[in-house]
């Protein structure tokens, strides 16, 4: 199945796409949130810097929002199921003054 996946900010910066642009992912079908993570990893986990990409459990630092399907993906865990043809947006929220 397919997933997009958009990165912003510090992350998408990183992986030298412009800023927003859908990513597609090809996944089994059903997948999970793990699933999308192990892809992520796969594809982009080397140009992540250290504080934003954890290589060991290949998933995301907490700072890193995660947000899909509606909802908060990395609060929901790694079984979290995925819909078809579903959009992530992975970001690291800005605070300032």
């Amino acid at each position: 199945m397919q997933y997009h996946v958009r990165f912003f900010g510090l992350i998408g910066m990183n992986l030298k796409v412009p800023p927003g642009e859908p990513i597609t992912f090809e996944l089994p079908d059903p997948a999970s949130y793990g699933d999308l993570l192990d892809a992520i990893g796969a594809r982009f986990g080397s140009l992540f810097p250290p504080n934003v990409w954890d290589a060991e459990t290949r998933s995301f630092h907490p700072q890193v929002v995660a947000m899909g399907d509606g909802r908060s993906l990395a609060s929901a865990g790694r079984e979290t199921p995925l819909a078809k043809d579903g959009t992530a947006a992975f970001f690291v929220p800005i605070a300032g003054g």
